[in-house]
């Protein structure tokens, strides 16, 4: 239901909607409010009413000073107009509305008077609007939430006003969201990695959503969506929607079944809407106006998608797991049936919904059953004559002039003629008194006659006189109707969520996926990046691990190698195995993560008027303040957009400081001294992507070809001048190559120099080994691990240990020249190392 809703705009910021927003979906009319409190650390409440949907949600949040977790919220929505106390915007605009109005971009920022922000009225609201079944509930959800009541009574009472309609009692969906339910996906995560829109094509289907979306209907599209943006956090939650994808993916008939089922039932989440809000001007007398045809389509449309439902009903009495059991008794034909009985009573049973012009006209005429009032059975006996009329005169004027004339129609024109356009030429019929409207076309000629005009009044009068005479009718069905909106509120969330659940079991059925296990862990066996891998011929799968005792992964390789694409297939399958979604891999276990992170790189934005580097820094700033041990960062050549020197400092400042926040970091860079620098400290893994170099040519054509493996391999890359290699490879002159190769042997030179004076760092690298076996032994002895696999990485310990290169040698001069508690320290090492398990 659309709502003329005003407001002054605030937020004048006049950039691309597109450029920045995320979400922009299906063009909702949606209303937030924002209620803070004051302090350091302020909660935050915030309402969110879609009016198409008729659904209202609450939240409130203990946010940071910069409102991060509000922002994501606000954004997952995308609302149309954001409401805040006026107090916050004038005579000093508070910190919160400067963020929204910096963040929000496109949506109208309305000031309303604090009377409007009362808890007592919000739960006045929940009394009145909620359903009926839930409004205890939703008192224990919002007890003490005093801001996101304060929000819910300002919303409402904005619509109410402004929209100038009443809601129907009990009729809104209002639910309470816990602010850590979800996993939040910042919205620089969202483009980098294209979970919505195609980073290259906004149209093209080569997104997460895009794979994803095999859904049949409306309701189960806007579920996925919501889905990808906002990932459960709650196992309890994923394991049995996995159990549900597993069951539809394995059982053909069973998802056919529901697939086929699904494919009759019209989108009615909007539809209901009509039922929710009440238009107060309209409400005594629906005759004669917009709504009163709407009303009827609305009717119609309940009934066509009520009367698909037992279909659907019937479809899962094979299903066995819960998820499926529940939706199938959200179906149940008895809550159906009710509905179509109060339908029944006042629609013909003979009357569909319908898309044409002319079909759709003669449905609100002769949707209401004959017999139930006189007078409207003579109006509708008054427009079935003056529709013969219609076909009467266009005969007549055929044989008049010898034509062969078609009866067109549309909802602007009415009735009109269409004949070739020779015909017109040769019949002379360009006079003013026969033919008027006439709209040429390249083959046709459209127009109307004098009389036809005259009959096309005539047609609109009995119409009118009609819906008039079903006003009554229609007014009591909708009433009755209006009891039933909870049943066809869950009717529709049971569908749009067995849609969605059905489109991801269709996407393991079409591809190799496997179920993710929910550990402590990342393992990922042979992952794929479910979009690249549409795109490449010969994908080459990744393993990838990662664990609280390998947190920080150092990513080397040359340009090209593959980098990107490793450090994004870790981000995508953690998000998609958080959907409930099967993931590309042979194997897969993920660690539930409550926030996403990616810093990619990026060009300079002109829009903004900001550098590549000034990007860089505003996002990892972001990501510093923001990650914890529950996060998944990702991170692509940090420090490029500035001077070498410039860029390494702060890359490993970086590093370190998101290697002390505990998040599991996927770290991809050029800077060989960062990888060097980090191998010695606890919990970095330093890999990297091989590259294989060979010499095609002779003599002066001999250069160098560079095939990219894309296999992943333990420690930093060994290949140092793979950027020369490169430039070589596709014919650079040589004067400059020699110039390049002749300062990078000097640089290299120096490094080893530098290096070579500062001393060995073998002690420290044999400490964070033993550090990492600790934890490693304990992951493995909490996942009852087989001797094989431990006595694997016994083997891999010892290796690494061997390959601290002279390590040995020097660390035991070092500690000769020590004092006593160097030496009780190696023995500690030591006795660690002996009394392990293997």
């Amino acid at each position: 239901m659309r709502l003329a809703l005003a407001g002054p705009v605030t937020n004048a910021r006049s950039q691309s909607r597109a450029a920045t927003s995320f979400a922009g979906y299906e063009g909702r009319t949606i209303i937030c409010a924002v209620a803070e409190a004051r302090g350091v650390a302020p909660p935050v409440g915030i309402a969110i009413i879609d009016i198409e949907l008729g659904k209202a949600t609450l939240c409130q949040i203990s946010d940071t000073q910069c409102y991060v977790h509000t922002i994501h919220k606000i954004r997952v929505h995308e609302p149309s107009h954001i409401l805040v106390i006026s107090s916050n915007v004038a005579p000093e605009k508070s910190m919160l509305c400067g963020v929204l109005e910096e963040e929000i971009v496109g949506a109208s920022m309305v000031p309303l008077p604090r009377r409007y922000w009362t808890e007592e009225i919000g739960r006045d609201y929940i009394d009145k609007l909620a359903f009926l079944e839930d409004i205890e509930a939703l008192k224990v959800s919002v007890e003490g939430k005093f801001f996101s009541l304060c929000s819910l009574a300002a919303a409402f009472k904005y619509v109410e006003s402004e929209a100038r309609v009443r809601i129907a009692p009990n009729s809104v969906a209002i639910q309470y969201e816990p602010a850590d339910d979800t996993m939040m996906i910042d919205v620089s995560s969202i483009h980098s990695l294209e979970l919505l829109q195609n980073a290259q094509n906004a149209r093209s289907r080569n997104s997460l959503f895009g794979l994803l979306n095999h859904t049949l209907t409306p309701m189960g599209a806007r579920y996925l969506r919501s889905s990808i943006l906002q990932p459960s956090t709650k196992r309890k939650l994923i394991e049995p929607r996995q159990n549900a994808v597993k069951e539809l993916s394995e059982f053909q008939g069973l998802f056919y079944d529901v697939r086929n089922a699904l494919k009759r039932l019209p989108d009615i989440d909007k539809v209901v809407s009509q039922l929710i809000f009440i238009r107060i001007d309209n409400d005594e007398d629906l005759a004669m106006t917009h709504e009163q045809k709407s009303m009827i389509n609305c009717i119609l449309q309940i009934k066509q998608f009520v009367a698909a439902i037992p279909a659907l009903h019937d479809a899962l009495n094979l299903a066995k797991c819960d998820v499926l059991i529940k939706v199938q008794a959200q179906c149940l034909p008895e809550i159906t049936q009710k509905i179509l009985d109060i339908i029944d009573k006042h629609v013909d049973k003979d009357a569909l919904f319908s898309q044409t012009p002319l079909e759709r006209r003669a449905q609100t005429i002769y949707a209401i059953k004959a017999g139930l009032n006189p007078m409207l059975d003579l109006a509708r006996q008054a427009f079935a004559e003056q529709q013969d009329n219609v076909h009467k005169h266009v005969s007549e004027f055929n044989a008049e002039h010898n034509l062969v004339s078609e009866i067109k129609f549309d909802s602007s024109r009415g009735y009109y003629l269409r004949f070739l356009a020779s015909d017109y030429i040769e019949a002379n019929l360009a006079h003013p008194d026969l033919l008027i409207n006439v709209v040429p076309k390249r083959t046709h000629c459209e127009c109307q006659t004098i009389e036809l005009e005259k009959l096309n009044r005539d047609i609109k009068a009995a119409e009118d006189e009609t819906l008039m005479r079903g006003a009554k009718a229609i007014g009591m069905l909708a009433h009755e109707l209006r009891t039933e909106i909870p049943a066809l509120t869950r009717l529709c969330q049971a569908v749009g969520y067995l849609d969605m659940l059905a489109s991801l079991a269709h996407v393991v059925t079409a591809n190799d996926y496997c179920r993710p296990e929910i550990s402590t862990t990342m393992a990922l066996k042979k992952a794929r990046h479910p979009l690249v891998e549409k795109c490449v011929d010969n994908f080459v799968p990744y393993d990838v691990y990662a664990s609280p005792g390998y947190t920080f992964q150092v990513l080397t390789g040359a340009n090209m190698s593959g980098k990107s694409t490793f450090i994004k297939t870790a981000a995508v399958i953690q998000i998609m195995a958080q959907i409930g979604s099967f993931v590309p891999a042979q194997t897969a276990t993920i660690p539930m993560v409550k926030k996403v992170f990616t810093r990619m790189i990026k060009d300079d934005c002109m829009e903004e008027n900001v550098s590549a580097f000034s990007q860089e820094m505003r996002e990892m700033a972001f990501i510093l303040r923001n990650a914890d041990n529950k996060s998944l960062v990702v991170v692509d050549e940090l420090g490029r957009g500035t001077s070498t020197q410039d860029g390494l400092a702060m890359a490993i400042a970086m590093a370190e400081e998101l290697l002390a926040s505990g998040a599991c970091v996927f770290f991809a860079t050029h800077f060989h001294e960062l990888a060097e620098i980090m191998q010695g400290m606890p919990r970095v893994v330093n890999q990297h992507l091989r590259t294989e170099v060979r010499t095609v040519g002779h003599g002066e054509a001999a250069r160098p070809e560079l095939k990219m493996l894309h296999t992943v391999a333990e420690g930093p890359v060994a290949q140092g001048d793979y950027g020369l290699q490169l430039a070589k490879a596709v014919g650079c002159p040589k004067p400059f190559l020699g110039l390049a190769q002749v300062v990078a042997d000097k640089f290299r030179a120096e490094a080893e120099a530098r290096a070579e004076a500062s001393g060995g760092d073998a002690a420290l690298r044999r400490r964070a080994l033993v550090g990492n076996l600790k934890e490693v032994l304990l992951q493995l002895g909490a996942d009852d691990s087989s001797c094989a696999l431990l006595k694997g990485v016994q083997d891999e310990f010892v290796e690494r240990m061997d390959a601290v290169g002279g390590g040995g040698d020097g660390e035991e001069g070092e500690e000769e020249d020590g004092d006593d508690d160097d030496d009780d320290d190696d023995d500690d090492d030591d006795m660690e190392l002996g009394e392990s398990p293997m």
